[in-house]
């Protein structure tokens, strides 16, 4: 249905559709556990750079297995605490490793 919405769709020629639905049973199989931690990333990463307080275009995010990393430089104190809060507030993290740097 979705694959024909978006064909309905001006200047679309055609639609490659490559979505899988997923039972519960699987729900613990690595394909999805590595989608969860990429969207987690993806997450992460537009909050960051998303916040006037924080650059986020200093600050690396890692995800596996739920464990956010954060790696960078930061001018402030602030700064980096906000950018923890900021992971730790994203649905799906479990962890958040602090290797973030205060310049100075």
């Amino acid at each position: 249905m979705a694959a024909e919405l978006i064909k309905s769709l001006d200047g679309v020629k055609d639609v490659d559709n490559q979505l899988t639905v997923i039972n519960k049973k699987e729900s613990s199989s690595d394909i999805v556990k590595t989608l969860i931690d990429s969207k987690v990333a993806t997450v992460v990463k537009t909050r960051l750079l998303f916040s006037t307080e924080v650059s986020g275009t200093d600050i690396d995010v890692e995800v596996k297995s739920g464990v956010v990393t954060l790696m960078g430089t930061v001018a402030s104190d602030a700064e980096r605490q906000l950018a923890l809060k900021i992971a730790e507030n994203t649905d799906d993290v479990n962890k958040v490793v602090d290797k973030i740097k205060v310049a100075g």
